[in-house]
Formats: C-alpha cells, sequence, structure tokens
C-alpha cells in the first residue's frame, strides 16, 4: 500500500475490513497500534479501498447460490433429518421444497370476497366440493350443447 507499510499487515487489515469488522478492531487484529484516526486514515486510503473492493467482489464471484443449489440443500437436510428420525426438520425442509415447487399455498395468502380464511377446514372442503359439482355440471351440459347439431 504505501512505502512505509507492511505489506503482511496492510494484507490483513484488508481482509479483516472486508469482512465486515470494524476499522479500529481491524487495525488491530492486524498488528497495528494507535487509535481511531490512524485506522480511518489507513481504511480510506485509495489502496486499502480497492484492495477491499477487489476481496469483496472475488467472495461475491465465489458465491454461487441459486434456487438449484437451495433445493438440493434442503433436500440433503430432509435426507439426514428423516434418517436421525428428526421428523420435524425432515417436514420443514419437505414444506419448503413444496413451497418453491407451488405445491402449498397459504390460506392467508387467499384473499377474495368470500372471505376463505374465516371458514373451518370443513366449511372450506364443503364449498370447495359444491364449486367442484357445479362446475363438472356445467362442463357435462357444454359438452351435451357440443354434440347437438344445429
Amino acid at each position: 500500500m504505501s512505502a512505509k507499510s507492511n505489506p503482511h499487515r496492510d494484507e490483513l487489515f484488508a481482509q479483516y475490513l472486508s469482512s465486515g469488522m470494524p476499522q479500529l478492531e481491524a487495525y488491530h487484529a492486524a498488528g497495528f497500534k494507535g487509535d481511531t484516526p490512524n485506522a480511518s486514515r489507513k481504511a480510506n486510503t485509495p489502496e486499502m479501498l480497492k484492495r477491499v473492493a477487489d476481496i469483496r467482489a472475488k467472495a461475491i464471484e465465489n458465491l454461487i447460490i441459486d434456487k438449484q443449489w437451495v433445493v438440493r440443500q434442503l433436500i440433503m437436510n430432509h435426507n439426514r433429518a428423516f434418517q436421525k428420525g428428526m421428523i420435524a426438520a425432515s417436514n420443514q425442509s419437505l414444506e419448503l421444497i413444496g413451497r418453491e415447487l407451488g405445491m402449498f399455498v397459504d390460506r392467508k395468502d387467499i384473499r377474495v370476497h368470500a372471505q376463505f380464511e374465516r371458514l373451518t377446514d370443513r366449511e372450506l372442503l364443503q364449498q370447495l366440493k359444491e364449486v367442484t359439482q357445479q362446475l363438472a355440471i356445467e362442463d357435462k351440459s357444454e359438452a351435451e350443447d357440443a354434440d347437438t347439431p344445429e
């Protein structure tokens, strides 16, 4: 960094800063002596700012977490938990996988005029049965209309 600085300590300081450590703590952890103004001055030199930015950019570049990775981890967590008999943890992993796959909808997410969130499960099932029966009747009558010649 500067001609008088210790490259090893400067690198440690940059590493600590890039990890989110406070300036003064990073300054002392890197082996420097002094107080807040010294740490602040060193942290704000163009060389140190660039090195910290480079370290953070490299860390982000190496961080590859996508939806596929998360689902694979959840599957592994489920398998481990299931093998250890940890049913609650196993079920939680399965639930998160199911949510990602769109298999579940929270009742609180359904906001319609009928206010389904106030109904019991039994009442919801009854309404669903009535609606599906009605749809089946309508579907049957549409099919009969299509069969009749004009």
